[in-house]
Formats: C-alpha cells, structure tokens, sequence
C-alpha cells in the first residue's frame, strides 16, 4: 500500500500518513484548508495529477502546467438523458420514449437540437413531451454557444507528473459538466496511474438530482483503482453529495 504525507499528530509530532486511494476532504471553506491538504498530497503524491479548477478566486492551483479543456461530444440518448436529469434535477422516470425519439438519426448535439425544436411544433403543449422538448430546447440554447465559441482540444492532453490544471473558471456550470464528464470517460477507458482532483463535488453529484459526471464519476469510482486511476474530492459538507459513490471512498478526511 502506498502511503502519502499528510501532516504531524498533535502533541506528540508522530508524522501522519494517508493510504493512496479514493478520497474526500470537507469542511467550511477557508477554515478548513480544503484545497490546501488536496495541493500539498498531490504533490507529495509523485503521480500525475489532473485538477480541474471550477470555482473563480481560487489560486492555489494555478502555479502549476496549464492545460486546455478537453471536450468530446456525445449525442446518444443516455448522454441526453444525464442533460436533462441535469435540469430538472431529478432522477427520469417515464420520459425515456422522448429523448431516444429526439436523438434518432443525430450525429451531434446540434442535430438533437433540431430535433427537439421539430418535435417541439409537433406534440400537444400541455403533454410531458412539450415539457421535456422545451426544457431541453432551453438547455441547449445554454450550452450550444458556448460549445461553439470556445476553443476546445479533441485529444486529451499530454499530464506530466505532478499537478496539471484545467481551468473552467470562465465556463458556465452546465459546460464546466460536460467537459469533466468527457475526461473522466476518456480516463475510465485509456488512463492509467492518475490521481483526478474534482472540486465542489455537490455541484457535479448531487444528492437526489442529475448531472452529465454523476454516472461516468461512479463508474470511475467503483473501477478506477483497478488501473491505479483514483478520484479526489472536496466538499464544504457531504449533506448535498450523492452517497452511492461515497461509499466506495476509503480515505476521509473531515474540518480543520
């Protein structure tokens, strides 16, 4: 078991070390040193460590190789389905018929669009489908622009090791999604020996609602360490995280 530096024991200065594995950080921010116990275990941690910065101010992070947003897009009716549980903010239940019919024959998120503003004309305005078709019209009205305004990398970046920083400071919480979701999909299936730093986690594993990371997040979780790829999190508290993924978390370390 490889063993990370965290700090010293009180009183009696015995040094304290961690297990590498899965592991959250929580506590009140700026007076809990979230990030700063998460920055000085990366560093310690001799592994490449990929951290996406989602929280404007935050500059710990930012002395360290910078690297572009990497996003590859997805058009099927899971992806969409994970888009509009992001929205309303819930599990779907009933409306699976809908979204498949929205994404048939689409090769991009930009077809689906089209689709849903057709299909939109065409079903009654007071069904669940009107609901559904103008909350994801809405959706990517959102998203769409900025997609196509930013630059974008289509291979994922080269990590070395150490600390390397994708900053989504300046993307809306909707595209700061996808763009982790894509990572972690890439990294599930080609990564192997990487340490991934997601910050807020509330805001991409909601307890109880949807989000394009939560599915590909859990199934990281659950097979990661197998490839020696291991997720850290942060969290003001674990109240509004989903607990599903937690459980399989082996490393917890929780206040000042």
């Amino acid at each position: 078991c490889i063993m990370i530096h965290l700090g010293y024991e009180l009183q009696s200065g015995h040094p304290v070390e961690v297990p590498l594995g899965h592991l959250i950080v929580t506590g009140l921010t700026r007076h809990s040193g979230k990030t700063t116990t998460i920055n000085a275990l990366a560093t310690r941690s001799n592994r490449r460590v990929l951290v996406f910065l989602t929280k404007p101010g935050e500059q710990i992070f930012r002395q360290v190789q910078s690297i572009e947003p990497f996003f590859s897009e997805e058009w099927d009716w899971q992806y969409v389905e994970s888009l509009l549980e992001a929205i309303m903010k819930e599990r779907l239940k009933f409306e699976r018929s809908s979204i498949i019919k929205a994404c048939n024959g689409a090769t991009s998120l930009r077809d689906v669009y089209r689709n849903v503003s057709m299909l939109l004309e065409d079903v009654n305005p007071n069904s669940l489908a009107s609901s559904i078709y103008t909350n994801l019209k809405a959706y990517f009205e959102i998203i769409l622009p900025q997609l196509d305004s930013m630059r974008f990398t289509r291979h994922f970046p080269t990590l070395n090791v150490g600390l390397n920083v994708m900053d989504l400071t300046h993307l809306t919480p909707e595209v700061q999604s996808l763009v982790i979701r894509s990572c972690l999909t890439y990294i599930l299936n080609r990564e192997q020996q990487l340490i991934i730093v997601i910050p807020e986690l509330w805001k991409f594993c909601p307890e109880g609602a949807g989000n394009p990371v939560k599915r590909t997040l859990e199934s990281l979780i659950r097979q990661g360490a197998v490839q020696g790829n291991y997720l850290w999190m942060d969290s003001q508290d674990i109240a509004g995280v989903d607990k599903s993924p937690l459980k399989q978390v082996s490393v917890w370390i929780l206040g000042v």
